[in-house]
């Protein structure tokens, strides 16, 4: 099996490589002078508003040096905070017009990635393919 764990591993690396060279991850990051981190907030919220507590949990990084991040992305205007409806005390992260429009950006990138990748394959291969990432995620949720 370690023969296949190699060969993974060099695909994998070789694979994700390209990707972040067509991904042209330094665009979205110049939209607005974004780090790593911003973008994996921005990512993050994204999916759903989020307290700054989950949000601090999430990248492993203090609060105080969390609201200074946020700040700035407020500033922004790629996020901002929101009160909770029926508690007050309660403030969520959501994203911004210019974070909303960043995430669209990604997206359209990605999907752009993922159309060049697929170039070729028939829809045969095309769903094999797909079954074994889904099997391979399983397995990696599973451990």
């Amino acid at each position: 099996m370690s023969i296949y764990s190699e060969k993974l591993t060099d695909a994998i690396n070789k694979l994700e490589s390209q990707v972040k060279s067509k991904l042209r991850c330094q665009e979205i990051l110049n939209v607005s002078d974004l780090t790593l981190k911003d973008l994996a907030i921005i990512e993050y919220v994204s999916v759903k508003n989020r307290s700054m507590g989950e949000i601090s949990a999430y990248l492993n990084i203090p609060p105080s040096t969390l609201t200074s991040i946020i700040d700035r992305l407020m500033s922004k205007k790629i996020l901002k905070r929101i009160s909770d409806i029926y508690d007050k005390r309660k403030v969520y992260i959501v994203l911004g017009n210019f974070g909303k429009k960043i995430v669209e950006l990604k997206k359209q990138i990605s999907n752009q990635v993922s159309s060049m990748m697929l170039k070729g394959l028939d829809d045969k291969t095309t769903t094999t393919l797909l079954d074994i990432l889904e099997k391979m995620n399983k397995n990696l949720e599973n451990d």
